[in-house]
């Protein structure tokens, strides 16, 4: 058979002749993409029949493939154990087996060793192959088309009585809410109703305080009347009881800074009364009429101010049944064994201010007393 390009011949006995002439080759290979037609031997098999396996008739090549153009042969190799590759040179082009082929003597084709097990039939699956598909354990086929693959859900639970529930208490809300909104409005009718002969329930009146009228006479009129027992001072600070701005201004430290204050304020008149009693006690009152109510009491809590930071006195305000007064006792008494107490207030528009001296000690209770009095006659 013809082995290729550049490889020889191999010499083949034709079948009719006798053994050892040389065999002739057959005709040329048919061209190229035309079945190559087998040539004709007496025993020869009807094309397209497969010989038993194994068992070559005469004529027959032992190649499965024989009539198909084939590669040429190759040369003889040593043995190699089967499956394993020859370490001197590749196996050749198409071989699957390096097995070195062997001749059957009255043949004229080469054996090959054969594998050890034959090639299953046409149609058939091999040992290991998967099931066929349809065949007991093939993977199950998928479901028809439109069916459903997987169980279907369960079905959703019922919210209808808590919804009933909601619905319900909301309706409950509502209710007690528009009850209190209808209790609220008939008391509030009932409240608004007048009385009979009466006022109405909800209607409260204010009346403004009455504004006192301002003093329009003279002051000396509102001063305490001085007690039988006791004389004028040697030395009066007014000769005729009345004060002015000037006179008051002098006992103090700046006069013309008093005296503008006191014009500040609306400085109106002053009235002074002084004596000394038989038991040695000494009382001086003055007494400023201002603008108003507010000017007086501005004057008062500045005299207050000027005692409340003087060290030498100790504060003991207020005084007893006086509103917005001040009581100043001195810590010692001065160079001729007095202890002063000063008492001041306002009332109205009209400024107070209260002094008495005493011998050793100071009596707070008949300062008291006399303040009280002077307060009740002003208007």
């Amino acid at each position: 058979m013809s082995t290729g390009e550049d490889r020889p011949t191999v010499p083949m006995p034709d079948p009719g002749q006798n053994p050892g002439q040389p065999w002739s080759p057959p005709a040329a290979p048919p061209t190229y993409g035309q079945p190559p037609q087998a040539p004709s031997y007496p025993t020869q098999p009807t094309y397209g029949e497969q010989p038993a396996y194994g068992q070559p008739s005469y004529g027959q090549p032992t190649q499965p493939n024989y009539g198909q153009p084939s590669y040429p042969a190759q040369p003889a190799y040593p043995t190699q154990p089967y499956g394993e590759q020859p370490q001197s040179s590749p196996p050749a082009y198409g071989q699957s087996d390096p097995t070195t082929p062997t001749y059957t003597p009255g043949y004229s084709q080469p054996t090959y060793a054969q594998p050890a097990s034959a090639p299953p039939a046409y149609g058939m699956q091999p040992a290991s192959a998967p099931p066929a598909y349809g065949q007991p354990g093939y993977p199950p086929a998928y479901p028809p088309y439109g069916a459903t693959p997987y169980a279907p859900p369960p079905a959703p639970k019922s919210h209808v009585g808590r919804t009933i529930a909601i619905i319900a208490a909301a309706v409950v809300v509502l209710m007690l809410l528009a009850g209190g909104l209808f209790i609220r409005f008939v008391a509030d009718k009932v409240a608004d109703t007048p009385i009979a002969n009466g006022p109405s329930a909800t209607t409260s009146t204010t009346t403004a305080a009455p504004q006192p009228t301002p003093f329009s006479g003279d002051l000396r009129t509102l001063l305490l009347t001085a007690p039988n027992t006791s004389r004028p001072f040697r030395k009066p600070f007014s000769t005729d009881g009345k004060l002015t701005v000037a006179k008051i201004a002098t006992g103090y430290t700046n006069e013309t800074q008093e005296v503008n204050y006191l014009n500040s304020l609306g400085f109106k008149q002053g009235a002074i009364i002084q004596w000394h009693d038989a038991n040695d006690d000494q009382v001086d009152i003055r007494m400023y009429q201002f603008g108003s109510e507010s000017d007086a009491a501005e004057f008062a809590d500045t005299e207050q101010g000027y005692y409340t930071h003087d060290d030498t006195y100790a504060d003991q305000s207020p005084a007893s049944g006086i509103d917005d007064s001040g009581v100043y006792v001195a810590k010692k008494p001065d160079s001729d064994k007095y202890i002063e107490t000063e008492i001041v207030f306002h009332k109205g528009d009209i400024y107070v201010e209260f002094a008495m001296w005493q011998q050793k000690k100071a009596n707070t209770t008949v300062s008291l007393e006399l303040a009280r009095n002077q307060l009740a006659k002003l208007p």
